[in-house]
């Protein structure tokens, strides 16, 4: 659902040191390597948008992104919650971290993450060497109700949880 007045919509709690995407289109299409509407990257955004918020990097924990409309991230989503369907259709939660065997092909697959990571590379004495921690997916479950489009049904959301040096679950990256 390409929207062409609308690159981001997104929101900042600084008091949760949270980030949420809402939407986002930044390419005409979504394979990689598609045109881009804006040269800016996604996660130059982020940072951008987080620090005029109010937001410190040092200390910025949640990037959230709700309601994942991309093709490839929601049938990789899906595959994650194959053993246990009803978690998918009926809602759920699901977590990997770093030391998961899924962990690295998600991460490259997924282009939210993908770029996530890369922000963590070129900021990353601004972010204080922060590493993933974890990457929850969350489906709200199958809904009758016919004014959501059918791609978007169930609505697919993420949340990565960053760490540091130093605290639970730091990873020996």
């Amino acid at each position: 659902m390409q929207n062409d007045e609308l690159l981001s919509w997104y929101g900042v709690a600084p008091s949760l040191n949270a980030y949420i995407t809402f939407e986002v289109f930044l390419t005409k299409e979504e394979q990689i390597g598609a045109e881009r509407t804006t040269s800016m990257r996604y996660r130059d955004m982020m940072v951008d948008n987080y620090l005029a918020g109010g937001g410190d990097l040092k200390t910025w924990k949640y990037i959230g992104v709700e309601r994942i409309v991309h093709r490839g991230t929601r049938i990789m989503i899906e595959g994650y919650f194959h053993q246990d369907s009803n978690l998918f259709s009926a809602g759920g939660a699901l977590e990997l971290r770093p030391s998961d065997s899924e962990f690295a092909c998600m991460a490259l697959k997924n282009p939210f993450t993908r770029g996530i990571q890369r922000l963590l590379r070129e900021y990353e004495s601004e972010v204080a060497n922060a590493r993933i921690r974890r990457v929850i997916f969350i489906s709200m479950g199958v809904v009758n109700d016919f004014s959501l489009h059918p791609e978007s049904n169930p609505m697919l959301n993420m949340v990565v949880e960053l760490c540091r040096p130093g605290e639970d679950g730091y990873p020996d990256c």
